[in-house]
């Protein structure tokens, strides 16, 4: 098999503001502290070919991945099936389009389109030949942010709430056996800064640092999981959250590099024949509108960022459908190892329905975070309510919240797409 690794840096070259949280609402950043990049890794065996981009941002809205399918069709032949693209989420890139409102740039957006089609064309002149080995380990990095008391949502650090603990890894080294690329797959929101004003990569960005510095010619790249409701642990002081420093983001960082170095160092990887076969699909999932009073009276309250949302959803309301389009995708790498992707911020009890519809006898790895269309919830999260399930979507630019029925809606596309691989 063949495959290409590139990066390119998307740190912002002009002033502007931060996505990630609703209080820097009209505040430029002050700083770059660590800089923004795009990474791209396209892999290619026979008629089998994938494109995976990850950036260094909260999100977007899917019309960056829609601007990223026609031209690699246009110019490479590939198909959407065979694009995966993500975001880490770190809180502390640059306001974008689509979650921002008010805040994005144009200038900054074109910039950005302009250096992913780039860094696409890098990567794939920088092709080897080579082999791909595959493992999973365990990382206890995460906590629970929905605190139940008595079955009652209060919120907070919940230790005893669901996590994802699984990371997954995927070596990509050429035939002299030099690692040239390396994917690393978590859930885990990377928000250890808090409300900081600095630019950075957060964690995942810090642990690709560490691991080039360690593999001479390696690109890493990270790519979230189902991490919507999980904080780091490291910012959890046994009583309550709290906001972390640069120092804190290098620990939780030099954490995570051991765990894959001891990983890559042990033998713990196994090869395997990577032969990705790809369908992506499109949704409509139902949501229950908030009425124009119950806007317009919220709105009163509200200022910055969320009034801004709030505007936005009133302004479209009644050209506005009473459902969201979710895009997902399911990649067949091989007989025992599968690849689901999803647009919005994914909870992990969402990802644990969607492995039970492709096989919870089939290892998965799941990316999340695919475009900026909400949180995505399963129906007791919406029964239980709160920020992931449902307080959030005004946030969003969202005309109301979704439905219990996503359970089964999510399940049977998953399922049904895996069916046409």
């Amino acid at each position: 098999m063949k495959f290409g690794v590139a990066k390119d840096i998307i740190s912002p070259d002009i002033r502007m503001g931060m996505s990630g949280y609703g209080s820097r609402y009209n505040k430029d950043f002050k700083d770059i502290h660590d800089d923004l990049y795009v990474r791209c890794l396209y892999t290619e065996n026979g008629d089998d070919r994938l494109l995976m981009v990850v950036y260094d941002l909260a999100f977007h809205d899917f019309c960056l991945t829609t601007a990223v399918r026609e031209y690699i069709s246009e110019k490479y032949g590939l198909t959407a099936d065979q694009l995966v693209l993500s975001y880490t989420h770190t809180h502390a890139a640059t306001a974008i389009k689509g979650f921002s409102p008010g805040e994005h740039k144009d200038e900054y957006e074109d910039m950005l389109l302009a250096r992913t089609k780039s860094c696409i064309d890098r990567c794939m002149l920088n092709m080897y030949e080579g082999s791909v080995s595959f493992c999973q380990i365990e990382g206890d990095w995460n906590i629970n942010r929905r605190k139940l008391v008595n079955g009652k949502l209060v919120g907070g650090p919940y230790p005893e709430g669901l996590t994802d603990k699984t990371m997954n890894l995927l070596k990509f080294a050429d035939n002299d056996g030099i690692i040239r690329a390396l994917l690393f797959n978590y859930a885990c929101h990377p928000v250890t800064l808090g409300d900081t004003y600095s630019i950075s990569a957060e964690y995942p960005g810090r642990v690709c640092e560490i691991l080039q510095g360690k593999y001479y010619g390696l690109t890493p790249l990270f790519f979230q999981g189902a991490g919507a409701h999980e904080r780091p642990k490291i910012t959890f002081n046994g009583h309550r959250f709290f906001n972390c420093s640069f120092d804190h983001v290098n620990e939780m960082a030099q954490q995570i590099a051991a765990r894959i170095e001891s990983a890559l160092v042990t033998g713990q990887f196994k090869p395997i024949d990577f032969s990705p076969k790809a369908k992506a699909f499109e949704i409509n999932v139902p949501i229950k509108p908030h009425s124009k009073e119950d806007l317009q009276q919220r709105l009163q309250k509200s200022v910055g960022f969320m009034a801004n949302a709030i505007q936005a959803v009133l302004a479209e309301y009644d050209s506005t459908p009473d459902y969201l389009p979710l895009r997902g995708g399911v990649i067949k790498l091989n007989d025992d190892v599968y690849m689901a992707w999803l647009t919005g911020e994914v909870i992990v009890e969402v990802k644990n329905i969607i492995h039970k519809a492709i096989g919870e006898d089939k290892k998965l790895i799941f990316i999340g975070y695919a475009d900026s269309i909400g949180y995505i919830p399963d129906s007791t999260v919406i029964e239980q309510g709160g920020y992931e399930g449902g307080d959030s979507m005004l946030g969003f630019a969202r005309k109301g919240v979704f439905t219990p029925e996503i359970d089964q809606i999510l399940y049977d596309a998953f399922k049904e797409t895996k069916s046409k691989i």
